[in-house]
Parts: structure tokens; sequence; C-alpha cells
């Protein structure tokens, strides 16, 4: 039997990987968040705004986050804030799953022939294919 990409909804923890690998990719994008850089200190508010979809029911989830290292000046002039907001927009689960570096579900066989499901890893750059795939 070839392999056959399946459609199964996002778990939970697919969820939170999907969230985190756009956090991550939006942090990169800060020159003053390279590897070459040094602080005294830092300190952080995150804010997660979910909407879930579940068979015909919708379920919004918020969720504050913060955190904070070394010791801040007291001048609070001395202080510089940089802000980051994005949206993470609707897309299918293996889409997601491809998008941000997840395996996807793949029907196949194992080495006695009996059917298995497995993990695959598509290239970010192959997102659409992937979801094509599994219509």
């Amino acid at each position: 039997m070839p392999e056959r990409v399946l459609n199964q909804q996002l778990n939970g923890g697919e969820v939170i990987e999907a969230v985190l690998d756009e956090i991550r990719t939006q942090l990169q994008k800060s020159c003053y968040l390279n590897p070459n850089s040094a602080y005294d200190w830092m300190a952080a508010k995150v804010r997660v705004d979910l909407e879930l979809h579940d068979t015909g029911m919708l379920i919004t989830e918020t969720f504050t986050a913060e955190s904070d290292a070394g010791t801040k000046p007291v001048d609070p002039d001395a202080i510089e804030v940089h802000e980051v907001e994005f949206d993470i927009e609707p897309a299918p689960p293996n889409e997601v799953r491809v998008q941000t570096g997840q395996p996807v579900p793949v029907l196949s066989n194992d080495k006695d022939g009996r059917p298995t499901v497995k993990g695959v890893r598509y290239a970010r750059k192959d997102a659409k294919k992937a979801a094509a795939a599994s219509v």
C-alpha cells in the first residue's frame, strides 16, 4: 500500500508547538535578540488569545505570562520597550504542521505489512503541497 497523508485534527500539543513556533519566529526577527547580544536584565509580558474550533464549537482562551530576570535600573526612562503583535491565520491541520516543522500523519505499512500511522516531516516550503495531498 502506498503512503497516504491523513487529514487528522490538530491536538493540543500541536497547537502549542504552532504558537511557540510563531513566537520564536517573531522574536528572531529582532536585531536585539541575536546570540552576540548581552543584557543585564530582561522583562517580558506575553499574551496569547486562542480561538479553537472543535466539531462545531468555538472555544476561546486567553493566557498571559510574565517573566523577568536581573536587576532593573531605578530610572524608568532608561527602559526601552519593544512590542510585537501578530496573528496566526486559520489553516488546515496539515498545513499548520508543515509550516511549524511538525510531523504530518501518514498511513503506511510497517515491515510486516500491517497498516501503521507514522509522522513524516516535510520541508516548510512544501506546506501547500502536503495540505493538498491530504484532501
